[in-house]
């Protein structure tokens, strides 16, 4: 991703800046998407896994990147773990 197009972007929740995920990270959600223990926003489960991640600035809300498309809508953030 361009660091001009990140830069533009903000967290649907929290309005904060967003990171590029590590693999490792985005390794660590998908598995923990398998197990079914990550949620979105509204509580219900993650079943997808994710291409990459953009995170927030505080670390406890993420973007899903699936098939190249930033999914930006509030109510499917993810909630990410504080394990990852």
């Amino acid at each position: 991703m361009a660091p001009e197009t990140l830069q533009m972007l903000r967290c649907p929740v929290t309005q904060s800046p967003l990171t590029v995920a590590s693999e490792q990270q985005v390794a660590s959600l998908n598995q923990k998407i398998q197990a079914n223990e990550i949620v979105n926003q509204l509580g219900q489960t993650v079943t997808l896994s994710v291409q990459s991640l953009l995170i927030s600035a505080d670390g406890k809300i993420g973007c899903a990147v699936r098939s190249g498309i930033i999914q930006m809508i509030a109510d499917e953030a993810i909630s990410i773990p504080d394990s990852l």
